[in-house]
């Protein structure tokens, strides 16, 4: 931590069961981020797992209380 910048240190750390995926396999961490900012999702039909971004909704409503 000392040695890294304040970008690559992150504020929180938090377990999930799963991470966007896109039909073709790549993970789609932009979602994640997107769905943490409480904004939605542009194209939801291109993920494999869009039910993995409730548990982000859930932190978002966590982190503003």
């Amino acid at each position: 931590r000392e040695g890294a910048s304040p970008r690559h240190v992150p504020h929180r750390i938090h377990a999930v069961q799963a991470v966007p995926y896109t039909l073709n396999g790549k993970r789609v961490e932009g979602a994640a981020r997107t769905t943490l900012e409480g904004k939605p999702v542009k194209n939801m039909a291109s993920l494999a797992n869009p039910a993995c971004l409730d548990q982000y909704r859930v932190l978002d409503r966590s982190k503003a209380a």
